[in-house]
C-alpha cells in the first residue's frame, strides 16, 4: 500500500494510522530507524490532522 501524504488523509484515517503505529511502537519489534520514521509519521499525522480540525472551528 502506498504512503498517502498526512495532508491528503482525513481525520479519521489519520486517527487510524496512529493507532496502528501506536501498536507496532508497543511491540517493540521495530528497529530504532524504524522506529523513528513511525514516530515522525505519527508526528506528521497529528500535525495534519490538527490543522485540519482548526479549520473546521
Amino acid at each position: 500500500m502506498a504512503t498517502k501524504k498526512p495532508e491528503n488523509l482525513s481525520v479519521e484515517q489519520a486517527r487510524e494510522e496512529l493507532s496502528l503505529i501506536k501498536a507496532e511502537m508497543e511491540q517493540g519489534e521495530l528497529s530504532l530507524e524504524e522506529s523513528l520514521n513511525q514516530f515522525e509519521r505519527g508526528i506528521a499525522l497529528a500535525g495534519a490532522s490538527s490543522s485540519k480540525l482548526q479549520q473546521a472551528e
